[in-house]
């Protein structure tokens, strides 16, 4: 039996590998307004966590401490930025990155020693991505992630 053609297998396995090759080559697409939109909420978030775990350390037994409201850490936002204010410094200044909006229903976040915060929402958009950054009157803070 004298077989000269190529069979189906060859031509399978000649397949595979050139899906191999072109899968190597073929960068992935990967969206950049969703990496961006992630980076800065996370950005965020660890600023709020950075807020309510320096609170949180406060001694809520000391009226001298709870009367004296400049001492506690605020997470301020405004204008596109936002950063940390605590005595009078501004800590962590951040401003987000060109083409993402950013809205809030309150422009500063405390937390009291007692874990008790001032509730609110931030959202950021970029395209079609929006993150959701969501501070309950409880200090719970929370990411949501959308498609809008």
């Amino acid at each position: 039996m004298d077989e000269t053609g190529s069979g189906m297998l060859d031509m399978v396995v000649c397949l595979g590998v050139l899906m191999l090759l072109l899968a190597a080559a073929v960068p992935r697409y990967v969206p950049l307004d969703r990496l961006q939109l992630r980076y800065e909420a996370l950005c965020l978030l660890n600023d709020l966590r950075y807020v309510q775990s320096w609170s949180h350390g406060m001694d809520y037994c000391s009226t001298e401490s709870y009367d004296r409201k400049f001492l506690h850490p605020i997470l301020v936002i405004w204008h596109n930025e936002h950063y940390v204010h605590q005595q009078g410094r501004f800590l962590n200044i951040r401003q987000v990155e060109q083409g993402i909006k950013m809205y809030t229903n309150r422009k500063k976040f405390t937390f009291s020693p007692r874990g008790h915060s001032t509730a609110g929402t931030v959202r950021l958009i970029k395209g079609a991505y929006e993150q959701r950054i969501v501070v309950d009157t409880v200090g719970r803070v929370r990411l949501e992630e959308r498609l809008l």
